[in-house]
C-alpha cells in the first residue's frame, strides 16, 4: 500500500516568509509554444497581513531572480530565487517588483511591475 505524506514548510529569510500555498483564484498559466517568455501576476494575501503572493507566468525558464523593490533591515535588498514566492512586505504602498529569467535559449529575461500593497 502506497503511503502519501503532506510536508508543510515555513522558511524565514530577514523579512522574506515563505508560506504554504492556498487555492487561489488567479487564471493558469498559458501553453507553451516554444518561445520563452517571462511575466508574473500577484495577489495580496487575504489571509496573511502584509503578505503578497506572486504567480509566475513565465515559460521556457530555467531559472529566477526576484527583486521586490525595498531594502531588509541589513540594508540588502529583498530578492528570491523561488518560482512562485510568497513575500511579506513592510507596508502598505507601491513596489517596482522585478523578475528576470535565464532562458532555456540561454537568453536573459527581465519584467518589472509596480504593485500595491494594500493589506498591512
Amino acid at each position: 500500500m502506497r503511503k502519501l505524506y503532506l510536508l508543510i514548510v515555513f522558511v524565514v529569510f530577514g523579512s522574506c516568509e515563505i508560506l504554504p500555498t492556498a487555492p487561489t483564484l488567479i487564471a493558469p498559466a498559458p501553453e507553451y509554444n516554444g518561445s520563452p517568455s517571462i511575466g508574473f501576476e500577484y495577489d495580496n494575501s487575504p489571509t496573511f497581513q502584509g503578505y503578497i503572493r506572486f504567480y509566475n507566468r513565465s515559460l521556457g525558464m530555467k531559472s529566477f531572480q526576484w527583486n521586490f523593490g525595498f531594502s531588509q533591515s541589513s540594508g540588502s535588498p529583498s530578492t528570491s530565487s523561488i518560482g512562485e514566492p510568497k513575500i511579506k512586505f513592510p507596508g502598505n504602498g507601491f513596489y517596482s517588483v522585478t523578475l528576470k529569467g535565464t532562458g532555456i535559449d540561454q537568453n536573459q529575461y527581465s519584467i518589472t511591475k509596480v504593485i500595491e500593497v494594500t493589506n498591512n
